[in-house]
């Protein structure tokens, strides 16, 4: 759905797989590059995944 949603063309068709889990996506970064702007990015990702129609899957 998130593919057809924000990769649409008028070539393409997206056909959903049943049978096949879900895509997770994850926000990680390299250990020692903590930074302000990191913690702030990331702040930013988890507010947008939580205000998403799909909600997020935060284990």
């Amino acid at each position: 759905m998130s593919m057809a949603r924000y990769y649409a063309r008028p070539d393409l068709t997206w056909v959903p797989l049943s049978d096949a889990e879900p895509l997770r996506t994850v926000l990680a970064w390299a250990d020692g590059t903590d930074s302000s702007l990191v913690r702030g990015f990331a702040r930013v990702v988890r507010e947008l995944a939580a205000a998403a129609p799909d909600g997020p899957d935060q284990r």
